[in-house]
């Protein structure tokens, strides 16, 4: 747990990044009482889109949700006007997961979905955030997405800090001091089992990799765009 004082400045951030006005300099007022880089951080529940969500606020995107109320809302707002407004039955990929971030605002509008995401640490909080809300129609891949199909390693960092910056590459980032071996398979594997007509809310956040950029391994997505 953080100490008492950091505990209080957590909140003061909060209260100022929660508030609806956005002024110059917030982001950097917001860094300077709570970064994420620099506190120690504590376990955190907070309401998001309706749902629990469980993080820890020394991670960053678990602090963007405590601090901002989530990242890219305007965005994740758009998209749920657009699928709820549609009736087909939309799914989810989910590349990079993470704490279950993008997740939990879709989860009531897609039909199913699948959230990848091969470090196991992270993956407990993505395990945890979805059973905390009884979500079972998104399949958690305890899998990395790429080019071709097999295992390799995958580097992160040791503390608490931003596992966003987990890669596959071993130079990605000075701070990724710790590794495990991973699964991983390709995004066509996946896509070859929805059915055609179906929508696809794709989001994809990894470091340091390429996805399934050639046309050997594209032909699904390239069909659905």
């Amino acid at each position: 747990m953080g100490s008492k004082i950091e505990d209080v400045r957590g909140q003061l951030a909060r209260l100022i990044g929660t508030y609806g006005f956005d002024f110059r300099g917030k982001d950097r007022i917001l860094r300077l009482l709570y970064s994420p880089d620099r506190v120690r951080g504590c376990d955190f529940r907070v309401d998001y889109y309706g749902k629990d969500y469980l993080g820890h606020t020394a991670e960053f995107v678990d602090w963007s949700v405590y601090i901002y109320g989530g990242a890219e809302r305007a965005t994740i707002d758009a998209m749920r006007r657009l699928i709820a407004a549609d009736a087909r039955p939309w799914t989810l990929f989910d590349i990079g997961a993470n704490s279950g971030s993008l997740c939990l605002p879709f989860a009531d509008l897609v039909a199913n979905g699948c959230a990848f995401e091969p470090v196991s640490s992270t993956r407990a909080r993505l395990v945890a955030n979805l059973a905390s809300n009884a979500i079972e129609k998104i399949q958690i891949q305890a899998c990395a997405i790429g080019a071709v199909e097999g295992e390799a390693r995958i580097y992160y960092p040791s503390r608490f800090s931003n596992h966003g910056v987990a890669s596959l590459s071993a130079s990605y980032h000075t701070s990724n001091d710790e590794s495990e071996v991973v699964r991983v398979r390709t995004l066509d594997s996946y896509l070859a089992t929805l059915p055609a007509a179906n929508p696809l809310l794709l989001k994809i956040d990894v470091e340091g990799t390429e996805i399934d950029r050639s046309e050997e391994h594209t032909s699904e997505l390239q069909s659905r765009l």
